[in-house]
């Protein structure tokens, strides 16, 4: 029997999280050809070691926003020579809204009767502006949600902030949260972290604070800086994963000035993520950038620190602080955050952090590991 066809069309080839998405979607036993830029800046190079067909888009930054348009357009003809499997694709599936407008754009001119699906992870800022290209930018998303058979979110923020209030969507949707993608080899591997409790430093031991992960929020770096300079011995601030290219200086410079600045470098995904957040005694799970989906987004941090029960730092009036506080899953703390993280870590005392990991260690492990995620999505595609 010939296995179904699904055609993704990703941001960037070297991105982890772009690699783990193609990983699941084969795991669900169809034949996948991916179509995906080359940004370089991920977290991993491109590899002959994949189970999918990989076809490149070429390279493409970011910013040059004018660039990236006429780049998205070329990469319409660059797709188009795969027409004959693409008429024989069951699914489109497309992360992003330029990849969606290119998704959308080649499926009219090929006259599919494919399922389209439209993946958003992250609002871009430019959907949230109020100025001409911010409004292009929202009419263009309106037609890809009009041509879209099932819209997939990573956060419910994103529809009750953006997609319900600004798009009027109201059509089908998925819930695809940002957890721990184990499949059974793996989680077997690390069953042993399943009753994982993180330990209380001694007396005169520091409180360790770690930013896992995509370490792209300079305002987080600059606040966790100057926290580490306030308090000193008392905390240590644990830096692990792979910083974005505007926020290297920042951290060199963290991390050559301040004693208590550490900064660990890439780990290996998800089979080290033990070893990465056993050290550490609260997980960072704030975003400050200056955009309103810093405020909506659920990120992975928060799913892989709550399979470790490392109570989880976040902001109240974000996606996450409610998530936290709702859960029990770490401190939701008010504005200015210098102020009341300074607070809350002097007055931490060993009690009261075991107070916070038995709350979090009581959250079910199966809300934040991914087992059926993709077999429940692709079963909802289907029934569109």
């Amino acid at each position: 029997m010939r296995k179904p066809v699904v055609v993704y069309f990703g941001p960037d080839r070297t991105d982890a999280a772009v690699r783990r998405r193609c990983t699941q979607i084969t795991r669900t036993g169809v034949r996948l050809i991916a179509f995906n830029f080359d940004r370089k800046q991920g977290d991993i190079p491109p590899s002959d070691d994949i189970s999918w067909d990989d076809v490149s888009l070429g390279s493409i930054s970011d910013g040059h926003f004018a660039m990236r348009i006429l780049k998205l357009f070329w990469s319409v003809l660059r797709v188009l020579r795969q027409w004959p499997t693409l008429r024989s694709a069951h699914i489109f599936y497309c992360r992003n809204l330029d990849l969606a407008l290119l998704g959308a754009v080649v499926r009219r001119l090929i006259a599919s009767q494919s399922r389209f699906v439209y993946e958003v992870l992250d609002v871009h800022p430019l959907c949230i502006s109020n100025n001409l290209l911010g409004k292009w930018s929202r009419l263009t998303e309106k037609w890809v949600l009009q041509e879209c058979d099932l819209l997939v979110i990573s956060s419910e923020g994103y529809l009750r902030n953006y997609f319900s209030p600004v798009q009027a969507y109201d059509g089908p949707l998925f819930l695809m949260e940002n957890r721990v993608p184990l499949e059974a080899n793996e989680l077997l591997a690390i069953e042993g972290c399943q009753h994982h409790r993180p330990s209380v430093p001694a007396m005169g031991e520091p409180w360790r604070i770690g930013f896992v992960g995509k370490l792209r929020c300079v305002k987080s770096l600059n606040i966790l800086s100057e926290l580490a300079e306030r308090l000193g011995e008392k905390i240590e601030i644990v830096l692990r994963g792979i910083p974005q290219p505007h926020v290297k200086p920042v951290l060199d410079k963290m991390v050559s000035s301040q004693s208590n600045v550490f900064f660990e470098g890439p780990y290996l995904y998800p089979h080290e993520l033990e070893r990465v957040y056993r050290d550490i005694h609260l997980n960072w799970c704030i975003d400050l950038s200056d955009n309103h989906n810093a405020k909506w987004l659920l990120p992975n941090r928060l799913y892989e620190g709550g399979f470790f029960s490392i109570p989880a730092l976040a902001v109240l009036e974000t996606e996450t602080g409610r998530i936290v506080q709702e859960r029990g899953l770490g401190i939701s703390m008010q504005l200015p955050l210098l102020a009341s993280l300074e607070a809350f870590i002097t007055s931490l005392t060993p009690a009261r952090y075991s107070c916070l990991v038995n709350l979090a260690s009581r959250v079910p492990k199966s809300q934040f590991v991914d087992t059926r995620q993709h077999e429940c999505l692709f079963v909802a595609i289907m029934k569109q």
